[in-house]
């Protein structure tokens, strides 16, 4: 029993004697710091907010010292309301409707004679020269179109003797019918030689005249730019071969692939933006003009049509494109992307407020929003909480602010 006391007793003794430690101890930081414990902890808890215990949509202050701002490029900026709209991306062509494409080939068998020096991307103005065809078959068709037409006008002449004998019952009615009947055949002989003549691209006046041709023009169907060149002088070509192919780019157009999803957003009239890769990504401009019907049953897409502006880029056959489909303009609240940090699923900008206590350090509030659309380096934003428009944000150096934040967070866990 005596033991037990004394033990009791010491214990005792001990724990006044660490409660008094704790109090010296107290006396010289409150001392040091010219200040009471509860201002202290106040101050560095506005500074340090939020805590481990705090939700994250929650608004927290991050403090630099001056020495700190030194070493970093922070810019300030205050909010703007601008003109944005919500866009969907979509990937295509630079396209043409088929009447722009043309074929060029020969009407008949024969040797190429006399190409000019057209090249591949060479402008081709319509019925310009390109080459000529020879074929010795030429003469013959041209010699019985001449004979056709010898021969009707003899026939014409005795038929109308032959009828005139007959009505003054000197001539023989059969004899009438058979003249009529050969009249009748050469005058089918002559104009199906004279159209196919023509056909040729000859002169029939000067056939009849007696000016025959052993070579007939290959020439251009109409004006555009030449894309592909497949003969040469001396090369046997026959009709169904293809010689040159031509475009004509007046009607150049977009044709876009739109994901299912996505196509019920689209309307006709709607501004595009697009890009071609290949030529240094200038930005041109569009508008949807015609909404595809199908959906394409592998990639899920429809096919949309547009119409290019003044300014546009040269066409290149199956040129691939990146376009922005434009929704519908707003005025919005918007930062620069650059001033916006994202932390998991949320996104933070950073609100200058004012100078600390002690005047070497700035403090900045950590604001939650939510994002909208994208435009010109800027992004849409909104919060739950009114945002002052007069208020100066940090539109560059957020990032030094998000790993301070993220720095003051890590503390505060190892605490």
């Amino acid at each position: 029993m005596t033991n037990y006391k004394y033990k009791a007793k010491y214990s005792i003794m001990k724990t006044i004697h660490i409660m008094k430690n704790i109090s010296l101890i107290l006396f010289l930081f409150i001392a040091c710091t010219g200040g009471s414990p509860h201002q202290q902890t106040k101050v560095a808890d506005h500074i340090k907010e939020p805590n481990k215990t705090q939700p994250d949509d929650k608004n927290t202050h991050i403090i630099l010292t001056r020495d700190q701002l030194k070493n970093i490029d922070l810019q300030l900026g205050k909010l703007s309301k601008i003109n944005i709209s919500e866009h969907i991306e979509a990937t295509g062509a630079l396209g043409l409707p088929p009447d722009a494409y043309a074929s060029v080939s020969t009407k008949i068998d024969g040797f190429i004679s006399g190409t000019q020096r057209y090249v591949e991307g060479s402008r081709i103005k319509k019925n310009a020269f390109i080459a000529k065809i020879i074929n010795p078959i030429l003469i013959e068709k041209q010699e019985q179109l001449l004979s056709s037409h010898t021969q009707l006008n003899y026939l014409r002449k005795e038929y109308q003797r032959q009828k005139s004998l007959l009505e003054a019952n000197a001539g023989v009615s059969k004899q009438v019918e058979k003249i009529y009947a050969e009249m009748e055949m050469y005058r089918a002989k002559k104009i199906a030689t004279e159209n196919y003549l023509t056909y040729l691209g000859i002169d029939i006046q000067k056939v009849l005249e007696g000016k025959f041709t052993k070579e007939i023009a290959i020439v251009s169907p109409m004006s555009g730019y030449i894309t592909s060149i497949n003969m040469h002088n001396g090369m046997y070509v026959k009709p169904e071969q293809q010689l040159l192919e031509i475009i004509n780019d007046d009607h150049l157009h977009l044709e876009l692939n739109v994901y299912e999803k996505d196509i019920s957003l689209v309307r006709i009239g709607q501004k595009i933006t697009y890009t071609v890769p290949a030529l240094k990504n200038k930005i041109f401009e569009g508008e949807i003009h015609v909404l595809g019907k199908e959906i394409d049953p592998v990639k899920k897409t429809v096919r949309v049509h547009g119409h290019l502006k003044k300014d546009r880029p040269n066409f290149i056959k199956d040129l691939f494109v990146q376009a922005k489909i434009w929704l519908q303009d707003q005025i919005v609240t918007a930062v620069p992307q650059e001033a916006l940090m994202r932390e998991g699923d949320a996104y933070y900008i950073y609100r200058y407020i004012k100078n600390a206590t002690d005047d070497e350090s700035i403090i900045f509030e950590k604001i939650q929003v939510r994002t909208g659309a994208k435009s010109d380096g800027y992004i849409a934003i909104q919060s739950e909480r009114e945002l002052q428009h007069d208020a100066q944000f940090v539109f560059r150096g957020a990032y030094y602010l998000h790993a301070q934040s993220k720095l003051v967070s890590s503390d505060e866990v190892e605490e």
